[in-house]
């Protein structure tokens, strides 16, 4: 037996103070009224009986709690048999971490990876042990603890530079951070069950790129017994430009092909040149370096500083069949070749309902219309209520004059869960459309407005109007309302203002209908009712309820590798076809496919549509200045070279004593004496008030 904390043993001296509470007795202080003491002979009290233990029982309880208490302090250790007790510390671990992210393809960095790897298995002491592990976006063991540690140092070795020598840089992103937690516990888990753990490290291998991920550190403990040695490798050529694709806004007036070209810090060009490459050339081919196809079109010369990015608008492409933009004039072509989506825009039908010419100025429809113009991800039809429509009910429907045919078409839009928007003319054509659409406890009249009428009021934690909640687009101050209609009367069914008006009127209402969306503006937006046509806000306004009908809005077809495709809205099953083109069959059960660890287009094919996903190099990995060393300090890791705790040779106590506070958290004895002491305290007491009661009976016996 050994005991990890000896001073606590003093502890043992206070089982004097019970022995000396009970050996200490008081003269008793009562006074009993007695007839007389004339016949009896005085007799001093015995001085002898003081020091008499009546209660030995309790005597012994408490001075048991009293020690026991002490040793649970003093933390036991029980000695182990002599095989575990004498265990040999062992050779070290030694944790191989490789990157093996995209903007490891530059040119001489993985050649520069399998000769740092061997030169350090080969400085190796022969106890130790090594372990292999790689990471990009994802943490993967290449040869585990679990599988080395069982073989001999010298062949778990060999199988390490086998596994290398098979292992390549993939075309994912840089999650440095997660792979050096993880690798971190693979260490602890090697050397859970050792009373004494062995000498640890991590080799972490990498050009530790400014576009790399450190988030994950940022939660995690980092343990002081694992130093991490960097092996930063680096490129022969400095100079890394890439070159990434920005998504087209719906509300830009042209369809051009925009990208960002990006240009390293370190970096001794400047001037690139972009040209597109052509299906024939580009194919459906892997990877996202340049391939050398011929180029379609004249190229875009490009000035682009070092450090510094440029979004650059390209001219129309010289054919239809244009597959990439490729980037010329980089060192390392990892990232020159940019793959472009082909996005088969949505297509959607709105009716118009009134008696406003398509092509009057002065009408509502001319500026609808015009607002809701075909964009490269939706495709508007506008038809009338004399037209056969196209498929399915039209999504979205505007209403402006109470016209018989359209409006007889109202309740049946709304009962197929379409989105029917009223703008009248007059308060005559408000009362017969809402009477059409279901509202019949409402009245409208129109209001009397002196010079113009405001917005004021406006809900923006509704989703139509909360992309304009920041205060630089809150203001609606600057559109005049000339004249609008009053709404009388609360509707029985569930009603909700977006906006009023100045006076506090309602301006804006919408309904929540058993099935189907019913708006209402109670001012137009044609010159003569407002100015809210001709304002910028208009447009987003009516692409706002468009979206709402539509439902989510559709995802981006340029995606990063590594990123799921998202399923094609509607579809029950559809096909695949990755950029190796060989087809794929997939449907809603498997979930999203995320099987894109390469760039190029893939290809959706559900029924006669055909959707084109360009999947590229993430952006981050041309972002290839190096990271400095102290951004891993700054989340608590600790390198080798700047301060970390080795693993040094100890003596021969401290190794001892390192084994006994092993063995002591795994046998925790502590915890038995204090159990033990808990227990004698509480059968002290209930001792105690045992002989207390029977000392009252005795008592209240004698007492006359």
């Amino acid at each position: 037996m050994s005991w990890l904390a000896p001073l606590y043993l003093a502890g043992l001296l206070a089982i004097a103070g019970p022995v000396l509470f009970h050996l200490w007795r008081r003269t008793p202080q009562g006074r009993r009224k007695f007839s007389t003491l004339m016949f009896l002979s005085p007799s001093p009290p015995r001085i002898t009986r003081r020091s008499r233990i009546e209660q030995w029982l309790l005597l012994v309880l408490r001075a048991l709690a009293c020690g026991f208490l002490a040793l649970a302090f003093a933390r036991p250790v029980w000695r182990v048999p002599a095989e575990i007790a004498h265990q040999p510390r062992g050779g070290e671990l030694l944790a191989i971490l490789v990157d093996t992210s995209a903007s490891m393809r530059r040119e001489g960095l993985w050649e520069q990876v399998r000769q740092t790897v061997r030169q350090q298995l080969a400085k190796l002491p022969a106890e130790a042990h090594a372990a292999l592990f790689s990471h990009d976006d994802q943490f993967r063991e290449q040869v585990s603890f679990k599988e080395s540690l069982p073989l001999e140092p010298s062949v778990a070795r060999a199988l390490i530079e086998q596994r290398l020598q098979a292992l390549e840089p993939t075309w994912l992103g840089s999650r440095t951070g997660e792979g050096l937690v993880r690798t971190a516990q693979a260490l602890q888990e090697a050397q859970a069950g050792r009373a004494l753990p062995r000498p640890q490290r991590i080799l972490l291998v990498t050009d530790l790129q400014t576009g790399c991920r450190l988030d994950s550190l940022q939660g995690f403990d980092w343990p002081r017994d694992i130093p991490v040695e960097l092996a930063i490798v680096g490129p022969r050529a400095p100079t890394n430009a890439g070159v990434h694709y920005v998504a087209p806004a719906v509300d830009l007036a042209d369809d051009k092909t925009r990208v960002r070209v990006t240009n390293a810090e370190q970096s001794v060009r400047a001037d690139f040149t972009l040209h597109w490459v052509p299906t024939a050339a580009a194919g459906n081919s892997v990877g996202g370096g340049s391939t050398g196809g011929a180029p379609a079109g004249a190229a875009v010369r490009v000035h682009v500083p070092p450090g510094q990015s440029r979004v650059i608008a390209l001219p129309e492409p010289p054919t239809e069949g244009v597959a990439a933009i490729e980037l010329a004039g980089d060192d390392h072509p990892f990232d020159n070749r940019l793959w472009l989506p082909y996005h088969q825009p949505q297509r959607c039908t709105v009716l118009y309902v009134g008696r406003d010419d398509p092509h009057d100025v002065q009408g509502a429809r001319f500026y609808w219309e015009r607002a809701l113009a075909s964009n490269p991800r939706y495709a508007v039809t506008v038809v009338t209520a004399d037209q056969a429509f196209p498929g399915d009910p039209p999504e979205m429907t505007l209403a402006t004059h109470a016209e018989p045919v359209g409006t007889a078409l109202l309740p049946k839009l709304l009962a197929a869960d379409r989105q029917v928007l009223l703008a009248p003319r007059t308060a005559e054509d408000a009362v017969e459309l809402l009477a059409a659409c279901g509202v019949t406890d409402v009245t409208v009249q129109e209001a009397k407005v002196r010079d113009f009428a405001l917005w004021s009021d406006l809900d923006f934690e509704s989703p139509w109007l909360a992309p304009f909640a920041e205060a630089r687009f809150a203001d609606f101050s600057g559109v005049h309302f000339w004249k609008h209609r009053l709404l009388i009367g609360s509707s029985s069914r569930p009603q909700k203002v977006l906006v009023r008006f100045d006076s506090g009127h309602p301006a804006v209402v919408q309904w929540g209908l058993p099935s189907g969306q019913l708006w209402c503006f109670l001012a137009g937006w044609q010159p003569s009712d407002s100015q809210l046509a001709r304002s910028t806000k208009f447009v987003p306004l009516m692409w706002g309820i468009l979206e709402q009908a539509l439902g989510a809005t559709p995802l981006t077809t340029a995606l990063s590798t590594g990123q799921a495709l998202p399923a094609p809205r509607g579809a029950a099953s559809w096909t695949i076809t990755p950029p190796g083109g060989e087809l794929v069959a997939w449907d809603l059960t498997r979930g999203k496919f995320e099987q894109t660890e390469t760039p190029g287009r893939y290809i959706l094919q559900v029924d006669q549509r055909r959707e084109v996903f360009a999947v590229n190099v993430p952006p981050d990995e041309s972002r290839t200045d190096p990271l400095p060393p102290e951004q891993l300090e700054a989340y608590g890791v600790r390198l080798s070279n700047r301060g970390a705790i080795p693993a040094a040779e100890t003596s021969a106590v401290q190794l001892r004593q390192q084994q006994l506070m092993e063995l002591e958290q795994h046998q925790q004895l502590w915890w038995w004496g204090v159990l033990a002491a808990v227990l004698l305290v509480l059968s002290e007491t209930m001792v105690a008030a045992w002989k207390l009661r029977q000392g009252h009976g005795i008592t209240e016996a004698l007492s006359p």
